[in-house]
């Protein structure tokens, strides 16, 4: 940076000022600078530049798992507000496991970046490695933590059940099994809890066939198997995610099944495969790429006013499904 401020004839802090955008270097000594920078083909030390103010200029994301098209997506709406801003993502994938989460929040501390936005596990219970986030930076979680002080955004997953439950029954479908996601994870226990109470409220306390498949895609095919062999066959299958209703699409083409003939079938998340699919998923949808701007915009709030827990009796932002209807799902014929 020394040879740079030599060759333009300005002091090194003067270079420092064009090459970190500061606004009161003159329009002709920052086009002299940058035109210098050009020439001599000199890339700055961006970090030893931000920690000089012992920050960078980079956000945090840790997300549960890469392979999800939903969590793409929130990162999409992300990008949108930070990137805007003049910072970037630092991105990990915790592949679920509270091991790898913990190690990922402290390298990211370790660099400081100048906030957190975190989609944290929900199968674990100890969350220890979180409490003191938000004494350190800027943090903000993608469904609730619990003892975690920190800014939340998350989903209302018992509605998402319930109404995938309401318009299987409301297409005259009453032996309707269920995929579900794991029974420890949070998002997934509440999503069952919401179509189950409408489920039994309608069929006078039956109990719903349900499956929990794991991430393994065979498995998921494996146990869509099993549910559509069952007697009764359910005339419908409402499943956790999008994910797991194309595990049911395989299965019924093993079966000769037709969808929505034989089985009709909805969805969680509207992935960009749901609308592809032959026929096309009728699905529960959020606004994906929404929750991910919300989630960053928050953050840069806390930023701004200096503050990084969320305000005493502050609840999270709650962002509400719909649902976008295709063909998956027939309506019966009543006798």
């Amino acid at each position: 940076m020394t040879e740079i401020a030599d060759l333009c004839g300005v002091c090194r802090q003067t270079v420092s000022a064009v090459l970190n955008g500061k606004k009161w270097v003159s329009a002709a000594t920052r086009e002299n600078v940058l035109r210098v920078v050009e020439e001599q083909g000199f890339h700055p030390n961006r970090l030893a530049l931000q920690l000089q103010n012992q920050t960078t200029n980079m956000i945090g994301v840790v997300i549960r798992d890469l392979c999800n098209p939903f969590y793409m997506q929130m990162v999409q709406g992300i990008c949108d507000v930070v990137q805007p801003a003049g910072l970037h993502l630092l991105l990990v994938d915790s592949h679920d496991d509270r091991t790898e989460e913990a190690s990922a929040v402290s390298t990211m501390l370790s660099y400081r970046v100048r906030g957190i936005i975190m989609a944290p596990i929900q199968i674990a219970d100890d969350h220890r490695h979180l409490m003191s986030v938000s004494k350190q930076t800027s943090f903000v979680t993608i469904g609730e933590v619990p003892g975690i002080n920190s800014a939340c955004v998350n989903i209302d997953d018992e509605l998402a059940g319930a109404l995938s439950a309401k318009y299987m029954l409301s297409h005259g479908h009453r032996h309707i099994g269920y995929m579900s996601g794991p029974s420890t994870q949070t998002h997934s226990s509440r999503r069952l809890a919401g179509f189950a109470r409408v489920y039994q409220r309608a069929t006078g306390g039956c109990e719903p066939l349900v499956k929990y498949p794991g991430t393994d895609s065979d498995e998921q095919v494996g146990m869509a198997l099993e549910l559509l062999k069952a007697t009764p066959r359910p005339t419908g299958v409402v499943c956790y995610n999008d994910l797991l209703a194309i595990s049911v699409y395989r299965a019924a083409q093993i079966l000769k099944l037709r969808i929505p003939d034989d089985v009709s079938v909805i969805g969680c998340d509207d992935i960009m495969a749901s609308g592809l699919l032959g026929p096309p998923l009728t699905t529960v949808v959020w606004p994906v790429r929404q929750i991910g701007r919300c989630a960053a915009e928050m953050l840069l709030a806390q930023q701004s006013s200096g503050r990084h827990s969320k305000k005493k009796n502050e609840g999270p932002v709650l962002f509400k499904p719909t649902i976008i209807e295709r063909e998956s799902v027939i309506k019966l014929v009543t006798q």
